[in-house]
């Protein structure tokens, strides 16, 4: 039997008018002080294979937020600032999506963290704008737009295959946050978010959700701009 695993994404910008550990500081310096996005994308970290039982998703994260960048710096935009605060709330709705089964910017499973701009105001709330896409995947590699497998007996164990009777494996680092990115980019919401020259500051957070028969990645971006 084949089946198809499905992607998900979603997109979501406010206007505002009027007025738990994330990462360490070595992490933050290795991907982001003083630090280009060609530079970032040129490190051999980024072609490991990921594993969901020693995933680095501070990697997974950065990743995400040069990847952002680059394709602002394509269209000839600034590239945004990394902001911790951002990357806070985004990693916030990445876990309670996954820790509560869910894929929304509303979280109607823990209301105190219900919008976005609830959770972005939890870390600051200095902004006159901020926005939101989220993003669902696997961690399986393939081609295309849509996981193709097929479950077959081999010695007397189930395991998964693709269309050439070979073994899913695992994705790398870049090729995941490759796909993540051209999820938000395929979409015109996202791509609006990631293009707009209403955001000067970003932070991306991920989870993993164990699954049937994949792990999924859950991944938020959080947008803003502070007041002058």
């Amino acid at each position: 039997m084949n089946f198809n695993f499905k992607t998900l994404f979603s997109t979501i910008t406010f206007l505002i008018i009027g007025s738990y550990v994330v990462q360490g500081q070595n992490a933050y310096g290795k991907y982001y002080t003083n630090r280009s996005t060609t530079d970032f994308l040129s490190d051999t970290r980024l072609i490991m294979t990921v594993n969901p039982d020693s995933f680095d998703m501070d990697l997974m994260n950065a990743a995400l937020f040069h990847l952002s960048n680059l394709e602002r710096i394509k269209e000839g935009e600034k590239p945004l600032d990394h902001f911790l605060d951002l990357e806070k709330s985004a990693l916030l709705h990445s876990e309670e999506m996954s820790k509560h089964l869910f894929f929304s910017h509303s979280n109607t499973k823990n209301k105190k963290y219900k919008t976005p701009a609830v959770r972005i105001y939890l870390y600051n709330d200095n902004y006159r704008t901020v926005g939101e896409n989220i993003v669902a995947n696997n961690l399986m590699e393939y081609e295309g737009e849509t996981l193709e497998y097929w479950r077959i007996q081999k010695d007397g164990e189930a395991i998964y295959v693709d269309e050439n009777d070979s073994a899913l494996k695992y994705t790398s680092y870049l090729n995941l946050a490759k796909r993540l990115t051209k999820q938000w980019m395929n979409s015109a919401p996202h791509k609006k978010n990631i293009l707009s020259t209403d955001f000067t500051l970003l932070g991306c957070g991920c989870a993993l959700e164990d699954g049937e028969p994949f792990t999924k990645i859950k991944c938020t971006q959080n947008f803003g701009a502070l007041f002058d």
